[in-house]
């Protein structure tokens, strides 16, 4: 009886691991592709001011003046300096409604935009028509393919610089140069500056504008988030802070939508196969890593908070470690699973697909000693870049054709390969039969494969039949 009821106990603590929030942000994240990783990483830091991204110092710290001043006003106003933000629109203000913007009014610039204009060709007839020198214009002209759809130009100028190996200073100056074209907005880092160039673009008595720069320059994370504590520090009554979030709401977030992309949606492989002295190995591409970490001097505050205060730091802090080691474990997961594939195909990363071996998920699951379903999740929508192609993951994955002369097995990928080898080098008044192929197969590679089947892998090839192949 003691034994069923510890065993009972067993399964119900196993139950409750695997249901808590952070085992299912795990798996989130590690079912989730490079892109939508990306996106992930963006929402989180727009919510959670514990976690830093590190940008290669593109945001400067604070002056030693600055970080010495007596900060009275609570622990609000401390945490609403100077904080990196990179996120979406609707992270900061639920009822977002997309009104538009009034900047745009004299410009018609609606008008202008159809579907035969991308943004960046609207920004290339910009420059042309700017009185700045041709070197200058071809850096900005550059930058512009540095956008993303919503029109930020997210890369920092460092890095832009050491990639077209050009002088930093000319890159800001072209930065600067996409940042005062329409539509207002363009080319900033991030939403916050996306935000203030717009706000510097509208008249100064504007009805409202003085008490939104008040709210953007120190509370822009907690818009829509806690608006009581935002008119109590800054002594705002409920209607004027309703009327500063109307003329925020009347800004485009997205100044690069609404025209049609120069480029569709594009592959980001996170593994790069490399060689040396014939022997295939893997490397992670670090740029596809998010640069995140803790923010000391946040968590630290821990210590001298009030409990209220306490509570919803500790929770941020929290949240954040817990993101941090589900991104470090997706990492870990994904090299380890792509490590083995590697090693167990290197013939394939030699001689191509004639050479695939038959693999299972299973089978890599037993060898690292994870669940298959893990190995699944780390496949899917992953992809491998190396001298023949760029590869999904999962395509390494084939069922296996047993061997009828007691070799080695032969996976699907194989076979398929070498059918379109033998119908690539058939005599074309006289093509091959599936059941040609099939005996062929047998006599010359050892494997007893049925005619149908050859059938099925010729349809899954798009190989015509053998009568559609003859020419006549």
């Amino acid at each position: 009886m003691a034994f069923s009821q510890q065993q009972n106990l067993d399964v119900k603590l196993k139950q409750r691991i695997a249901l808590t929030p952070q085992f299912q942000q795990a798996i989130k994240i590690l079912n989730m592709n490079a892109q939508e990783l990306s996106l992930e990483v963006s929402q989180m830091l727009s919510q959670n001011f514990m976690l830093n991204f590190e940008d290669d110092g593109l945001r400067e710290e604070r002056s030693e003046q600055e970080e010495s001043e007596d900060i009275d006003d609570g622990l609000l106003k401390e945490l609403g300096e100077d904080l990196p933000y990179d996120g979406e629109w609707e992270d900061v203000y639920e009822d977002w409604q997309d009104h538009g913007s009034r900047r745009e009014e004299n410009s018609n610039l609606e008008e202008f935009i159809s579907h035969s204009h991308s943004l960046e060709s609207y920004l290339l007839e910009q420059l042309e028509q700017m009185p700045i020198s041709e070197e200058l214009r071809r850096t900005a002209e550059l930058l512009l393919y540095h956008l993303d759809e919503d029109g930020y130009l997210r890369e920092p100028p460092q890095k832009l610089a050491k990639l077209y190996q050009l002088e930093l200073n000319a890159v800001n100056k072209a930065i600067a140069l996409i940042k005062n074209c329409q539509p207002t907005g363009v080319g900033a880092a991030d939403l916050e500056e996306c935000i203030h160039l717009q706000l510097e673009q509208l008249p100064p008595k504007t009805p409202h504008l003085g008490t939104l720069k008040r709210i953007m320059a120190r509370h822009f994370l907690f818009i829509g988030k806690n608006p009581q504590l935002i008119q109590q520090r800054l002594n705002l009554s409920e209607q004027e802070y309703r009327q500063a979030i109307a003329l925020l709401e009347s800004l485009n977030p997205q100044p690069g939508q609404g025209f049609t992309p120069s480029n569709g949606n594009f592959i980001q492989p996170e593994i790069i196969v490399r060689e040396k002295n014939n022997i295939s190995y893997i490397e992670i591409d670090p740029s596809l890593s998010p640069s995140l970490s803790i923010n000391e001097e946040y968590a630290a505050m821990i210590k001298h908070a009030n409990e209220q205060e306490k509570t919803l730091l500790q929770a941020q802090l929290n949240e954040a470690r817990w993101f941090l080691s589900a991104i470090d474990k997706r990492a870990d997961i994904i090299r380890r699973v792509a490590g083995v594939i590697v090693a167990l195909q290197q013939e394939f990363f030699q001689e191509g697909e004639k050479a695939m071996r038959p693999m299972t998920r299973q089978k890599i699951a037993d060898m690292l000693d994870i669940h298959e379903s893990t190995v699944s999740r780390a496949v899917n929508g992953k992809y491998l870049s190396c001298k023949r192609g760029v590869y999904e993951l999962r395509y390494f994955f084939s069922t296996q054709l047993e061997s009828t002369d007691g070799g080695e097995d032969q996976s699907t990928t194989a076979i398929k390969a070498t059918i379109t080898e033998m119908i690539a080098a058939e005599n074309p008044k006289k093509p091959l039969s599936d059941q040609n192929i099939a005996d062929r197969l047998a006599e010359e590679e050892g494997y007893k494969i049925a005619r149908r089947t050859v059938a099925k892998y010729r349809e899954e090839l798009n190989i015509p039949t053998s009568t559609e192949r003859k020419r006549r």
